[in-house]
């Protein structure tokens, strides 16, 4: 799709046999994230809290969870591989205010965090790793 990105993810999910099911190929299209989009996501990555005294102290890391669900709900165009309620989510039929209503917290903010973390190149050197 031209000018969106799209983001692919596995699940694993529990079926009604009590087993887990794993679905390949899910999918999340996102419009281009602006800049000050850019930069929310990075301030709120590098939050962080000390805990503790000045010497003894641990840094707790905050994360952005909560901003990448708000940044899921501003960017999100479109899903594949997806149902509510018996309706089909897909590129064919993108129901943007069902997708941010109904989509689960933990998917929204996968899909966002590969939106916005870079890829990382794979060096030969890695690929003779995971090819033994």
């Amino acid at each position: 799709m031209l000018g969106f990105e799209v983001i692919r993810l596995d699940a694993l999910w529990s079926n009604s046999e009590g087993g887990t099911d794993k679905v390949v190929g899910l999918k999340h299209a996102f419009g281009t994230p602006t800049v000050e989009q850019q930069r929310r996501y990075n301030r709120d990555m590098s939050r962080s809290q000390v805990v503790g005294g000045s010497r003894t102290g641990k840094t707790r890391w905050l994360g952005a969870q909560p901003t990448l669900v708000e940044l899921y709900d501003e960017l999100i165009t479109a899903v594949d591989g997806y149902s509510v309620n018996g309706q089909v989510l897909d590129f064919d039929n993108p129901d943007r205010e069902a997708i941010i209503r109904n989509m689960d917290t933990f998917h929204k903010v996968v899909a966002a965090e590969a939106l916005f973390t870079p890829v990382q190149p794979v060096f030969d050197e890695q690929k003779k790793k995971e090819a033994a």
